[in-house]
């Protein structure tokens, strides 16, 4: 008990180490400033689209279309971003400045290190999409009032910052992954870019056929519009059924989350160069 307590404490450490060198960086002001920029702008804007959709018919719960619809696309866009590149910039810094040589001379696995930075990152990533999506709903409550059905807006939000975190979890291993494979910043960032245009043009992902939903933001979206008629933000939809049609593909996402981490960690873990 006492080892794994030990274990746990250093995965923390790391990970909150990890957290503060992300928010110590340059990057995340500019991305805080972006956010919330667009999110007073679709709030704002909000109050004059209101009556377009509700004439609607079939969708559901206005303001739940809207205070989460209008931020869903370009928070989960830009939020990925963020988490690809943490990712591979998290493993390739390391590995320039030789900050790993450090941390790896005091009494702590590889797998270790690999796995708090991976859980910082994430850290991250749930605090800012949690930040962005809560100040979205904020900003509409502002401009429209306080919506009638609050229990599904607040299920249905809490379910979004879960898989987009997922999401961002996947994409950040994937780039770990890169940052280990690549043997400078260069390179690893020419690859990350590659991954992000492959994974966010739609065009080339049907060339994968059925394998395309091993891509991070094809699992994604279907979990989001399961069937294209399961909408998690279409309130004509019972929560629940959204979640039964969901839950394969979610416990598919977490399971390649467990896969990419467990590998990173081999490879880290036999890996002389650092």
């Amino acid at each position: 008990m006492t080892g794994n307590q030990n274990v746990t404490g250093i995965i923390a450490k790391i990970a909150l180490n990890e957290l503060g060198r992300i928010y110590k960086s340059p990057f995340v002001i500019i991305i805080y400033i972006i956010f919330i920029v667009n999110i007073f702008l679709t709030g704002y804007g909000s109050q004059f689209f209101d009556q377009a959709w509700v004439s609607q018919p079939g969708e559901g719960d206005v303001f739940i279309r809207i205070a989460i619809g209008d931020v869903f696309y370009y928070t989960s866009l830009f939020c990925a971003i963020t988490a690809m590149f943490f990712g591979v910039l998290s493993v390739l810094d390391d590995k320039n400045s030789h900050a790993l040589n450090v941390l790896l001379s005091k009494p702590v696995y590889r797998r270790d290190v690999l796995i708090g930075k991976f859980v910082g990152i994430n850290l991250f990533s749930i605090i800012l999409i949690t930040v962005t999506l809560a100040g979205s709903l904020l900003m509409h409550m502002l401009f429209n009032g306080i919506p009638g059905l609050m229990d599904e807006l607040l299920i249905r939000a809490v379910s979004l910052i879960a898989i987009l975190s997922m999401e961002c979890a996947l994409v950040s291993g994937i780039t770990m992954l890169f940052g280990l494979a690549c043997k400078n910043l260069l390179e690893g960032v020419a690859v990350t870019i590659t991954f992000l245009f492959v994974e966010w043009e739609g065009s080339l992902t049907r060339y994968l056929g059925s394998f395309k939903i091993l891509s991070p933001h094809e699992l994604y979206f279907t979990i989001f519009h399961v069937d294209k008629a399961k909408l998690l933000i279409d309130t004509t939809v019972p929560y629940y059924v959204w979640l039964s049609a969901a839950a394969p593909y979610i416990l598919f996402m977490l399971l390649e989350i467990i896969a990419i981490v467990a590998l990173n960690c081999i490879i880290f873990s036999r890996s002389d160069e650092v």
